[in-house]
Order: structure tokens, then C-alpha cells, then sequence
């Protein structure tokens, strides 16, 4: 699996991707965008398990700061419809 970060033509922003056609935003993005609360490592952490035990697709990212090697991005579309936005 290809890890994408800023340097790639698939970069819109921090934790924000467009990669062959489909926009996809890191939990963290997806909550701060729409202002949804529990917007922590442990809650969000819990969220992309869950997200991933119900088949939805991700791919890896390098973060453009922070402590983590890397990140999971996942469809704005999934994301809409887990947190009902």
C-alpha cells in the first residue's frame, strides 16, 4: 500500500486527499471541518477501528506533523454516513 503525504499530486491539506477521484480526509480532519466533538487520539483511534471492522476502505498517509508514521485517511462519503453528517 502506497503511504501519500504533501508532496503528492493527491494532496489537498492536512489529512485531506483526492486519490483517484475519491476525497478522503483523516478522521481528525473530518471532525475538525465539521466541528464534531471527541476530536481526541483515543476517541479517534477507536472510530478508524471500528470504520475498518465495517469494510470501509483507507489508505496511508504521513502526517504533515506530529508523533505519528503515519495516518489513515478514509472516504469523505463513509465518513458522512458513520457520524451521520
Amino acid at each position: 500500500m502506497k503511504q501519500f503525504s504533501k508532496e503528492d499530486l493527491e494532496y489537498r491539506g492536512n489529512g485531506h486527499y483526492e486519490i483517484e477521484g475519491v476525497e478522503y480526509m483523516s478522521i481528525w480532519t473530518f471532525k475538525k471541518q465539521n466541528f464534531l466533538g471527541n476530536n481526541s487520539n483515543g476517541a479517534n483511534g477507536s472510530e478508524g477501528i471500528q470504520l475498518t471492522a465495517n469494510g470501509v476502505a483507507n489508505q496511508r498517509t504521513k502526517p504533515d506533523f506530529g508523533g505519528f508514521d503515519n495516518i489513515y485517511v478514509y472516504p469523505v462519503e463513509e465518513l458522512r454516513k458513520f457520524y451521520n453528517n
